[in-house]
């Protein structure tokens, strides 16, 4: 068992290093097939998407949001490649995956010995700009659902660990979470999908009243560690890893009322980076659940 396991690995690792050694151009040609075959031939959640824009742009001529669709499944499908180059990137070689811009306000955060929180969302490589941020800061928890099956987590969550990302489960990770503070740590929330209670809150998100995840402000309450936005999109063909000022946090009359204050505050920042690359988005996801025109 542990010889066909190790093969497998050493297998797995092979057909990675073929993908990763593949023209930067050819990488993204399979991801917009990718994009193509999910959202013009299997049409999955199409429809879903499509009402999903109507939300956000509701003056949008259809043919503009199929068009803009059409880019957020192909920014998806390439975003599916960069995971086969997860086994290659160290601290030596980021630069020639991602440009860094605003590092200076996480190391500003860092300073306060504090721990942060950084604020993100479904935009981009994501998953590949954790990896990358995980070679320069350590220690790097994110917080993320786990998957039913157990072979599943070790191969999606083991690539990762093997990198230095340490992950904390979405439901019982709240003394993790301080803990990973106390090592003034960098504790990731991507807080763009809908959720509903016990965790979630109802707010609003680009005005439509939804739920949205809560644990952020309830932690940075606890703690008052600074909150750093940061997104990742594509520009002029580059990858780029933004960090913006910190998010302080604003105390309300009361306890419920600071957090959804704070929780409505987040989402704002995370609607301003929808905007801004709009075609980058996760659209596909119920953002909206029982809010959605049928």
């Amino acid at each position: 068992m542990r010889f066909m396991n190790i093969f497998i690995a050493s297998l797995a690792r092979l057909f990675a290093w073929l993908i990763h050694i593949q023209p930067k151009f050819l990488k993204n040609l399979y991801g917009d097939l990718l994009g193509i075959l999910w959202f013009d031939v299997l049409r999955i959640r199409r429809q879903l998407a499509i009402n999903n824009t109507k939300i956000v742009f509701p003056d949008m001529e259809l043919a503009a949001r199929k068009k803009m669709l059409r880019w957020s499944l192909r920014y998806m499908g390439r975003s599916f490649f960069t995971y086969f180059s997860f086994p290659f990137i160290n601290a030596n070689n980021v630069n020639d995956f991602f440009q860094i811009r605003g590092r200076e306000n996480l190391e500003q955060a860092l300073a306060r010995k504090q721990g942060v929180y950084l604020l993100s969302l479904h935009m981009g490589s994501y998953d590949f700009a954790a990896v990358a941020l995980a070679q320069y800061f350590q220690p790097f928890y994110v917080i993320s659902k786990t998957f039913k099956l157990n072979w599943l987590n070790d191969i999606w969550f083991g690539l990762r660990e093997a990198k230095g990302i340490h992950f904390l489960s979405d439901r019982q990770s709240g003394f993790d979470i301080l803990r990973a503070l106390k090592k003034n740590g960098i504790v990731v929330f991507i807080i763009d999908q809908f959720m509903g209670p016990p965790i979630g809150i109802k707010s609003k998100f680009f005005g439509k009243e939804t739920g949205s995840p809560m644990g952020l402000a309830v932690f940075c309450r606890k703690t008052r560690s600074p909150v750093v936005p940061v997104k990742t999109y594509v520009e002029n063909g580059q990858n780029i890893i933004e960090f913006y000022e910190s998010i302080e946090f604003e105390e309300q009359q009361d306890k419920e009322a600071s957090i959804l204050h704070m929780t409505n505050l987040y989402n704002s920042w995370v609607e301003k980076a929808i905007l801004e690359h709009p075609e980058q988005w996760m659209w596909v996801h119920n953002r909206w659940k029982q809010h959605i025109e049928r």
